[in-house]
């Protein structure tokens, strides 16, 4: 879930990026970007953890594409037509 629906807060389609960035990150890393064992955990990660990337298993611009579709300030999201690799 994006920041804004695990802080309550309003929320666009803007927010289907940072999902589509959180599966992809998992695709290729196999794990979420966040290991938690709760839903409070995970609000806290969301809001205050930088996501790590384990390994260099992609090459840097699908790293790069995946930083900035997991950013957690909604007027930051890009939308998909924005996104390019």
């Amino acid at each position: 879930m994006c920041p804004q629906i695990l802080n309550g807060l309003n929320y666009s389609t803007k927010c289907d990026v940072w999902s589509v960035g959180v599966i992809v990150y998992e695709l290729l890393y196999g794990r979420p970007p966040y290991i938690v064992r709760n839903l409070n955990e995970l609000i806290v990660a969301v809001n205050r953890k930088d996501i790590k990337f384990p390994m260099s298993l992609i090459n840097k611009k699908l790293e790069d594409l995946l930083k900035r579709m997991l950013v957690r300030l909604t007027n930051k999201y890009q939308i998909c037509k924005q996104i390019q690799i």
